[in-house]
């Protein structure tokens, strides 16, 4: 009974966001078909995309995750599709990079939402994104910027689960974990653990809470330079 009445809420939750995410969808959609049309090709090729191939192919050989040309998430990504008995294993993971976009609309759609309380106004913010030609066509291509956009959305909404409801431990650890990837997938965001989670102790303390939740985001912070710094 708990778990059917947890469906409803939800069905409940999604009728009232039916119109909007389905305008959303609708030019995410559209903006596939002309992308597709200009492009004529599924998978595209770029001046870095030789380097991942590489790197991906050197770990499905054994070569282990520790390469100076990337770093190991993305190249990553590539070798669980190229162990794969799969006829296109790359178009494949372009069809999963696509899947990641759609989803990070969505999730932008979520977060306007949260943040603006206006239906609208999130599916106005999220067409934007749907609708960016520039920004799917590296969904298309063999390289990292579109897994970490997605990576980036995905981020802060969690951040802005972690700041409204403290109480909930988890979001700050899968908070950690996200900060995580977005560094090992593009090391030029090394210093956003920093400027999260020093900003969520600033938070804290202005918000009287900095007892409670200090010493959950050191250890966060602990653990993420462990990581990072051991790789």
């Amino acid at each position: 009974m708990a778990v059917k009445a947890h469906v409803v809420s939800w069905q409940a939750r999604l009728s009232a966001h039916r119109a909007p995410l389905v305008t959303v969808g609708g030019v995410l959609l559209l903006a596939q078909a002309v992308l597709l049309f200009q492009q004529r090709t599924f998978v595209d090729l770029f001046y870095d995309s030789g380097n991942y191939l590489a790197v991906a192919h050197h770990m499905v050989a054994g070569a282990g995750i520790f390469n100076h040309l990337r770093t190991p998430l993305y190249p990553g990504f590539l070798a669980l599709f190229l162990t794969l008995d799969l006829p296109h294993p790359i178009a494949t993971a372009v069809l999963v990079q696509m899947l990641l976009y759609g989803a990070g609309v969505c999730e932008a759609y979520v977060l306007a939402w949260r943040l603006t309380g206006q239906r609208w106004g999130a599916a106005a913010i999220a067409t934007l994104l749907a609708g960016n030609l520039y920004m799917l066509q590296w969904e298309r291509t063999i390289n990292s910027e579109g897994i970490t956009l997605w990576l980036l959305i995905t981020l802060f909404l969690v951040l802005e689960r972690a700041l409204h409801a403290p109480e909930r431990r988890r979001w700050v650890w899968l908070l950690g974990g996200l900060l995580v990837a977005v560094v090992l997938t593009r090391p030029f965001f090394v210093y956003l653990p920093l400027l999260v989670l020093g900003g969520m102790l600033v938070q804290a303390w202005r918000s009287g809470r900095f007892a409670a939740q200090w010493r959950q985001l050191a250890l966060v912070s602990v653990l993420i330079a462990g990581v990072l710094g051991g790789y």
